[in-house]
């Protein structure tokens, strides 16, 4: 079977298989012309001698030789390497395999020094069809691994194909078939992906060939039947040859031999057409050993017989070989011994023949090397002797030239000064401007900002200086009204800043959810009801009740409608209209409509109110001039899009289009989300009730908060019902922590020297402090820094501004966890740990503490300051830790396990009460008793007389 292999070329596009054509000709006319640059000259015999290829290896040679003299002549190491790598191809070609070697390290040296990365890879490519071919199966393989690291570097996959291939053909020769059958799928799934119809015909053809080797028949048939369409439809007659080849050898190992002889007849017919005469001996052996197994021996010694006639004066020698050994089994199997050893004898021959004759190319190609390096320092000698004469005849007329172009160049020079100086003015001009114009954009933001902010600022701390300044201070109900509504409007400004900002960084993913839009659109509309009557507006929603679940992302949905309402009220005049509609247009997009009868928008300002904080002229409002441009982000990040028409003094119209349809969305970062549960983390008013009792003045609660007045404002709402302690950052906090262990930590995120996430991180990875509870309280409200805190093991989370009967509600709820958990492991010292699966941090400190008193519990002299050397803590944290989470001191822990002990082991009558005491480390039986009485209830004596029987 002929295998197919890929031979790159680097340099050719086209194959030119003509003797005479037009193309040839011309490159005749070009190798010729000396008029033209040498490099013309160069590529010309090049492409002239690769129009060759495949005809006449003669000429093939004699062009690359001559490209090859030309670049050294000039010096020229990257043409040389071109002309070395050809030289290359051609010996392949002719079967010169050890010779090519030469000329392809040749070519490989310099491409290195040059730093070619594609051409190194091309020639590693064709070395390892030349080791391939020559039986060095461990070096192809080698050239091939270089040719796929290059192939990564330059970060194309299709270029891997035809490596692939080889690599698949060289475990192929040595035996490896599984993995020659990898390596075809992984060429096989590019040639797919690039639509590479070529190597995919190649592959496929090897594919087909690789599964009758491992005599997966069914596989190498199911091959050939994808295969041989592609291969009809590109007209490839040698390909579809090679596909006859593996039919037939398949349909002879199943003993089909009529399917394998019509097979090889195909062939055979195919091959005369391309004139492929190793094609044409391929076929005939095949009708030959077809025949035999048929019984027709007399045709198959004629099918035999020219197939020898064919190869025997060719220089195909592996057909020749071949031929001799098919003739030597014909005549074995016929019972002509004779005529089966002469032939055995011409085929042994043969061999040893080709063995001398590749040990001559050997020493053949090493000899050209020297030439070659022999020839080439020559060249480089002749060429120095040239320059020199060059170099003399020259000197006078550049002597001449010289003062010509001395003059020339000063006046150059200072021509591209004064250029090069009027460019860089014009530069530092131009910087100059984008720089004020900049800093005017930042001024007008930070103007426009300032005044925004100012606003809600005044209506706040207008009636707080009243209520200061007044000798007798009332609190009236509409001014705390009005400093309510001022602080949300500030809190919503922010909250807007923010969220645009947020957009812009590319932090805000959509999350969609299955729901009924229209109905969610309805719902955030009805909330404008009262607003809109208490300006005297007609207020109509023309919105059908329709269920039909689409996806959206309901949180940037209602900030888009609420954004336009409130707009479309604020600008309205009395007894105006406000419409709302929206609608599903075939389950693919939403189409929402906002307009209103209000004052509108000037022409002018129209194609400015998406810009942030755009003040249209003669604008006498309190905008804040980012709602809409909020939404234009909204709308952007949706993939939607937003119109408005307006007309002066009669109103305006927004028009929104988003997709519901998930397949329409084409950014990748969104996530679809369930139908969210009802919200649990709320505060109910019943739970305020309960835990309004579950205060305690004995717990100590610590504030790291680096802002004095939130921290003083804690403290005054903690300090009633517990102690209070403070640190202005992470790093007094945990020093706190440590020496205090307190009850529960309360910490910012954003702080000086240790942040609120470091703190956390280091307070929960500490054997002291791992069982306090830790809530985060900070300005940023978004979900990845909430899941940051989280991720270090703080235990609840508020954002700022924050409702203090929520806080306290959470910080008793917490607490309260802590006592339960207590009186779990209290509950467990006496009950035991052998069934209790470990999971928390606190879990796995009770074990060790109880391991230490199950090996030192006997020993009398075992102290407090024993139990805290072997705990490896301090005596205080030692003793905070224990009391956080069991309500028991030290020596009080040691003492109740040492009870425990005593109480099995009187319950096993293990002996007397003075016994059982010194072996639970008691060295006084009084004591004992007395401890045992206060534990339980009862005395040692008492429990012995309950287990005698009566």
């Amino acid at each position: 079977m002929r295998i197919a292999i890929c031979i790159v070329c680097i340099f050719f596009l086209r194959e030119l298989t003509f003797a005479n054509n037009p193309y040839r000709d011309s490159l005749y006319a070009r190798v010729n012309d000396e008029t033209l640059d040498y490099t013309d000259r160069f590529d010309a015999l090049l492409n002239l001698g690769f129009s060759y290829y495949g005809i006449d290896s003669v000429k093939f040679n004699e062009y690359a030789y001559r490209a090859l003299e030309l670049a050294t002549g000039h010096n020229d190491n990257y043409r040389q390497a071109r002309a070395n790598f050809l030289i290359g191809i051609g010996l392949i070609y002719s079967t010169e395999f050890y010779r090519s070697i030469g000329y392809f390290e040749e070519s490989l040296e310099i491409f290195k020094k040059l730093k070619m990365p594609a051409d190194i890879r091309k020639v590693y490519t064709n070395l390892a069809i030349v080791k391939q071919k020559l039986g060095e199966n461990d070096e192809a393989v080698y050239y091939l691994l270089e040719s796929l690291k290059i192939a990564d570097q330059e970060k194309s996959e299709i270029i891997k194909i035809p490596i692939y291939n080889n690599l698949a053909l060289v475990y192929r020769n040595v035996g490896e078939n599984k993995k020659a059958l990898a390596q075809f799928k992984i060429g096989e799934k590019l040639a797919e992906e690039f639509n590479d119809s070529t190597n995919l015909i190649t592959i496929k053809s090897n594919m087909a060939g690789q599964y009758f080797l491992l005599k997966e028949y069914d596989s190498a048939l199911s091959v050939v039947d994808v295969v041989l369409p592609i291969i009809k439809k590109a007209g490839d007659l040698n390909a579809e040859a090679d596909i006859c080849v593996v039919l037939t050898l398949i349909y002879k190992d199943l003993g089909k031999y009529q399917q394998a002889l019509a097979q090889s007849e195909r062939a055979l017919d195919l091959n005369k057409k391309t004139k492929d005469k190793s094609g044409i001996s391929v076929a005939l052996n095949n009708l030959g050993t077809v025949h035999d197994l048929l019984g027709n021996n007399v045709v198959a010694e004629e099918y035999l017989i020219r197939n020898l006639e064919l190869v025997k004066d060719s220089k195909m020698a592996n057909n020749h070989l071949t031929a001799l050994e098919a003739l030597e089994q014909h005549y074995k199997s016929t019972g002509n011994f004779e005529k089966a050893h002469k032939f055995q004898e011409k085929h042994l021959a043969l061999k040893d023949s080709l063995l001398a004759q590749e040990k001559i190319l050997q020493i053949a190609a090493l000899e050209v090397k020297y030439e070659n390096q022999k020839k080439e320092e020559t060249i480089a000698s002749l060429q120095k002797d040239q320059r020199i004469s060059q170099l003399n005849k020259r000197f006078l007329i550049l002597a001449l030239i010289v003062a010509l172009v001395m003059g020339g160049f000063i006046g150059y020079i200072q021509y591209e000064r004064v250029r090069k100086k009027n460019e860089q003015y014009k530069a530092e001009q131009m910087v100059n401007m984008q720089l004020q114009e900049s800093n005017e954009m930042k001024n007008r933001f930070f103007t426009n900002i300032s005044h925004e902010l100012r606003t809600p600022l005044t209506l706040i701390q207008g009636p707080l200086e009243n209520f200061l300044s007044s000798k007798q201070p009332k609190i009236d109900e509409d001014e705390i009204k009005l400093m309510y509504r001022n602080s949300k409007r500030l809190q919503q400004l922010v909250n807007q800043i923010l969220e645009i900002s947020r957009i812009e960084s590319g932090l805000v993913p959509l999350n969609f959810t299955r729901l009924p839009v229209l109905k969610l659109i309805r719902q955030a509309s009805e909330i404008f009801i009262g607003n809109a009557a208490q300006k005297d507006l007609d207020f109509k929603i023309k919105i059908e009740d329709d269920n039909d679940l689409v996806y959206v992302d309901e949180d940037k949905l209602v900030k888009i409608v609420t954004n336009l309402l409130s707009n479309a009220i604020k600008y309205n005049k009395k007894k105006g209209q406000i419409v709302i509609s929206a609608h599903l247009q075939d389950s693919d997009f939403l189409q929402l409509e906002v307009s209103d009868s209000g004052v509108g928008i000037d022409r002018e300002d129209l194609e400015h109110i998406f810009d942030r904080f755009y003040m249209a002229k003669h604008k006498h409002s309190d905008s804040s001039g980012i709602g809409l441009s909020l939404v234009k982000e909204l709308v952007n990040l949706y993939e939607g899009t937003i119109t408005v028409k307006s007309v002066k003094n009669q109103g305006t119209a927004f028009t929104i289009k988003l997709p519901v349809n998930i397949n329409l969305i084409k950014s990748a970062d969104y996530t679809i989300m369930e139908v969210p549960e009802p919200d649990q983390s709320r505060i109910k008013e019943e739970d305020l009730a309960v835990t309004e009792k579950k205060y305690d003045k004995a717990r100590k609660i610590l504030i790291v908060e680096d802002n004095e007045d939130i921290r003083s404002y804690l403290r005054k709402n903690l300090t009633e019902k517990y102690q209070v302690l403070e640190a202005e950052n992470g790093y007094e906090g945990l020093k706190t922590a440590l020496a205090e262990v307190p009850d529960l930590i309360i910490t910012d995120i954003m702080m000086p020297v240790m942040d609120g996430i470091v703190l956390s991180d280091k307070l929960k990875n500490h054997q002291s402090t791992d069982h306090i509870p830790i809530i985060m309280l900070t300005a940023k409200g978004e979900a990845d820094a909430k899941m940051k805190g989280l991720e270090t093991g703080a235990d609840d989370y508020i954002a700022k501004p924050f409702n203090t009967q929520e806080l306290l509600t959470r910080v008793s709820n917490l607490i309260q966890q802590r006592e339960m958990l207590k009186q779990k492991f209290s509950k467990l010292i006496t009950i035991g740990w052998d069934n209790v699966n470990i999971k928390s941090k606190d879990e796995v400190f009770m074990c060790k503490a109880l391991e230490i008193l199950e090996k030192y519990y006997a020993e009398h002299d075992f102290t407090a300051e024993s139990f805290q050397k072997e705990m490896a803590m301090s005596r205080m944290q030692l003793h905070r830790k224990l009391k956080a989470l069991t309500d028991l001191s030290t020596t009080e822990f040691i003492r109740s396990i040492r009870l425990k002990k005593a109480h099995q082991l009187i319950e096993k009558d293990y002996g007397n009460i003075n016994e059982i005491a010194y072996e639970v480390g008691f060295s006084d039986p009084s004591y004992f008793s007395k401890c045992f009485r206060g534990y339980y209830g009862y005395s040692p004596s008492q429990l012995t007389l309950r287990r005698r029987p009566v």
